[in-house]
């Protein structure tokens, strides 16, 4: 028997169930400078054949697909690794409950199959961002905004960030309805929605700049809208990592993406955290409100734990909604509280009928001076409140 602390570590070995997986990790691990020789078929029971009397290699990946038991069975791959070893899981199990588990159990990361080669890589080297955006660039570009409790305004949130962005700001940028069925932004601005978000999330690869400019409506010449109203009668298969596949092939396209994520999706949601560098959580003063703001904090921590978090109160005020104050909201949640913004149901009226942002239809109501106040925590970035030069130009005409 081998001595493991005798022999050099090697960098990667994989293990994969099917010939899809085995493609896609050979084709990450040669992005990374890795020998694809150390991707072979089998579960963890070969893993664990070959693994326990050699050095582990500084990083290990399997595919839980056919485990009965992932739980005991990376316990088993466990015992034989040596401390420091980053192990990925990959599966099919798209249980939100399974994936705290498998992280509580010291694993890197779970991601769903089928996974694209660009996340995989992202995931078992973290210094290489997906879509070969430099740190610097990446920065507070992916805003994703998700709700705490059902109608706390976080479509109105999303819409507006990505609104002031384009325009205030005259950033080139995607507001992503990530919600395939239900989303309502493109809708509250008055665009066609059609069925691209559902098409995307089907089959992610086919993005390109072609789809894109076909697929997105234009808001403006800055602001551009993706969802989704497909016939509900019809199925539609989403791949698990279709969202994380989507925002990568957007994010070069673009200044800035705001992602408006659904909250009872867990594996969009899932991925649209895992791309994002800035989340914003909306809630309203609910013991529901409460409750999931925490929750998705937890979730939004483990996918991505040096994304920037905080929390939005929203229709603060408003009869009925109100179950307990902003002291106890801000004591039991404790989390940063960005931004509270009130109720107002008459703007908020207007601005739907109109068919327009809330920035667009009253640019002082206390809601937009707030998000004004509040910028660049909400958003990273430098509060400029300018207008391009052109939009100038049409309101003086």
């Amino acid at each position: 028997m081998s001595d493991k602390n005798d022999q050099q570590r090697k960098p990667f070995i994989g293990f994969a169930l099917d010939r899809e997986t085995l493609e896609t990790i050979v084709h990450a691990v040669k992005g990374l400078g890795w020998g694809p020789q150390n991707v072979l078929y089998g579960d963890v029971d070969l893993a664990v054949t070959n693994l326990k009397d050699v050095p582990t290699p500084q990083r290990v990946l399997v595919d839980l697909s056919t485990s009965e038991d992932p739980l005991a069975d990376l316990e088993q791959l466990a015992n034989v690794c040596d401390p420091g070893t980053q192990v990925t899981a990959l599966g099919t199990h798209n249980d939100l409950n399974l994936y705290h588990r498998i992280k509580d159990l010291g694993v890197h990361e779970y991601l769903l199959k089928p996974v694209a080669p660009e996340l995989l890589a992202a995931t078992l080297n973290p210094q290489e961002k997906p879509g070969a955006v430099g740190e610097s660039d990446w920065g507070s570009r992916i805003v994703a905004v998700v709700g705490a409790a059902g109608g706390a305004g976080t479509t109105t949130v999303a819409t507006s960030i990505a609104w002031m962005l384009a325009h205030h700001e005259g950033r080139k940028t995607a507001l992503l309805a990530l919600d395939p069925w239900f989303g309502t932004a493109a809708f509250n601005l008055n665009l066609e929605a059609g069925t691209a978000m559902v098409e995307a999330l089907q089959d992610p690869t086919r993005i390109d700049s072609l789809f894109i400019e076909r697929a997105m409506a234009a808001e403006s010449d800055s602001l551009f809208v993706l969802g989704s109203e497909p016939d509900l009668r019809q199925a539609a298969a989403i791949r698990p990592d279709g969202a994380a596949v989507l925002i990568q092939r957007l994010a070069p396209e673009f200044d800035r993406l705001v992602l408006d994520l659904p909250r009872c999706n867990a594996g969009l949601l899932q991925g649209g955290l895992g791309q994002a560098s800035r989340v914003l959580i909306v809630s309203d003063l609910s013991m529901t409100g409460v409750r999931d703001t925490v929750r998705l904090a937890e979730l939004a921590e483990a996918v991505s734990p040096n994304l920037e978090l905080g929390v939005v109160l929203n229709r603060v005020g408003e009869r009925g909604r109100d179950q307990i104050t902003e002291k106890q909201f801000r004591r039991t949640v404790d989390r940063p509280i960005l931004a509270v913004l009130p109720e107002d149901p008459k703007t908020m009226a207007g601005a739907l009928s109109a068919g327009v942002a809330v920035p667009a239809h009253a640019p002082n109501c206390a809601m937009v001076k707030t998000l004004k106040k509040q910028w660049t925590q909400l958003t990273g970035s430098e509060a400029r409140n300018r207008s391009p030069f052109w939009q100038r130009l049409r309101r003086s005409a």
